[in-house]
This record gives C-alpha cells, structure tokens and sequence, in this order.
C-alpha cells in the first residue's frame, strides 16, 4: 500500500498532535492573560475620565487582535513557506519580543 510522505502517522502523528495542542494553549493563554488584566491596561494606556471607556477601549485593541489572527497566519505561513518554518517561528520571536519590550516601555513603568 501506497502512503502519503506528507501525510504524519504513528509517532509523527502524535507529536504533531501534541505540539498543535501546546501552540493552541500558549496562544489562548496569551488572550486569558490579556483579558484578566485589561482592567490595569485600560489604566495604564487609556487614561479617561471615565473608567469604563478606558475598558472598552483596551477591550477593543483586544477584539482587533483577536480578528487579525488570520492575518497573521497569512504573512507568517507565507514567510514559513518561502523561507523554511525556522525563519518564520524566529522572526514571530523577534517580533513578539519586540512588541512586549515597546509596552514595558510605553507603560513607563
């Protein structure tokens, strides 16, 4: 019987399965993490006089990072499929790194 290479079995299948599973975790932690602490974040970045404006204003920079995920997926696919998975998951690094140390900076704490 003919296989598919492209197609994972056995052990393959299941690591495959297991990696899928953390990078899903890790993903929906991220947005967890986010949410429980968009009370500060609206604090910190969207300074208003009302408070619950403040909120729904981190809540919307949290929506619009929510729907851009497909976006994401798009660029980053594309640069995994030209340039090898390596550079793609190297450079999502650099640019989340990147984003994280610009928010320490621009929360000024």
């Amino acid at each position: 019987m003919l296989t598919n290479p492209a197609q994972p079995t056995g052990t393959r299948r299941t690591r495959v399965i297991a990696a899928a599973a953390v990078g899903t975790t890790l993903e929906w932690y991220d947005f967890s993490v986010y949410a429980a602490l968009a009370t500060w974040i609206a604090a910190a970045f969207f300074p208003a006089d009302n408070p619950g404006v403040s909120l729904l204003s981190a809540l919307a920079v949290f929506g619009v990072g929510f729907l851009l995920r497909p976006l994401g997926a798009v660029v980053f696919g594309h640069i995994g499929d030209r340039y090898g998975r390596k550079e793609a998951l190297g450079l999502t690094i650099i640019v989340m790194g990147l984003s994280t140390a610009l928010l320490a900076v621009a929360s000024g704490r």
